[in-house]
């Protein structure tokens, strides 16, 4: 009997310990999915640094608010999630990225108000080192099928633009064996983009295409057709840019030469000094 008592009082402190983590947790979820406190999300990760529970705690606490009827909930639910990656990616262990991105992928189906969420989620992923083999295919493959990147808003198409790019540097071997389906899904990404700052990364995913030796498939002429215009028109797009930067200069140095040729020399005018 004394035996099981001084157990349970070696353990009665785990226990409580256990307990007073878990409701931090879920208050901290709470504030964020349900009291729309942001700055919830940094204590979160803060927290999480400091081994007051895992991420898959958080997903776990995150349960209800993730499968609540509600978009708007579940969308917060992701989005906490993803804020804490963003600021804890280095922290994860295989196992834990190889379940947060089977679960990211099936949220890429969900409704369109949750996608800038878990692209954000899924860019955090492809950053971690002990990013799993065959997880990068994975990813672009849901990315690829399951969303339309022209419909997304600037900054989601952005965050599109660097997962590849982030892939395309890390996990060179597993891309190529995509073969062709890779710059094909890449071609629809990018076609109708338009704004300056995301053309620039498509650009440089073009060269690297070119340049890494890329499968451009059966129909390589047409697809390859297509990257040279990007290229082509990347010199283009710097050539305007150096056009106007110039255009701006001369017309600055020509403003300042004006005020100095008619600037008032301040000496007594010429009549006075006749006189």
């Amino acid at each position: 009997q004394g035996n099981r008592n001084a157990c349970a009082l070696q353990f009665e402190p785990r226990l409580f310990m256990m307990a007073a983590d878990s409701a931090l947790l879920l208050g901290l979820v709470e504030e964020f999915v349900l009291g729309q406190q942001d700055r919830k999300a940094v204590d979160t990760a803060t927290e999480l640094k400091a081994g007051q529970f895992t991420i898959l705690q958080l997903v776990e606490a995150l349960g209800l608010h993730l499968t609540s009827s509600q978009p708007q909930t579940r969308g917060r639910g992701v989005q906490l999630l993803s804020n804490v990656l963003q600021e804890c990616y280095g922290d994860l262990t295989e196992r834990e990225v190889k379940v947060l991105i089977v679960f990211y992928e099936n949220r890429l189906k969900d409704h369109y108000v949750i996608t800038p969420h878990v692209i954000q989620g899924l860019k955090a992923l492809t950053k971690c080192s002990v990013l799993p083999p065959g997880s990068a295919v994975s990813i672009l493959k849901s990315l690829f099928q399951d969303i339309h990147v022209q419909s997304l808003m600037l900054a989601e198409r952005s965050c599109v633009y660097n997962i590849l790019i982030q892939l395309m540097e890390s996990r060179e071997s597993e891309l190529k064996g995509l073969g062709a389906d890779f710059v094909f899904g890449f071609v629809q990404s990018v076609d109708g983009e338009r704004d300056p700052r995301n053309l620039l990364l498509a650009f440089h995913i073009a060269r690297k295409i070119v340049h890494e030796g890329y499968d451009l498939g059966e129909n390589s002429h047409a697809r390859s057709h297509v990257v040279v215009q990007l290229l082509l028109f990347q010199n283009f797009f710097f050539l305007v840019v150096h056009v106007v930067v110039l255009f701006f200069v001369v017309a600055e140095v020509y403003r300042a030469l004006s005020e100095l040729v008619t600037r008032p020399t301040g000496g007594i005018p010429s009549r006075q000094r006749c006189e």
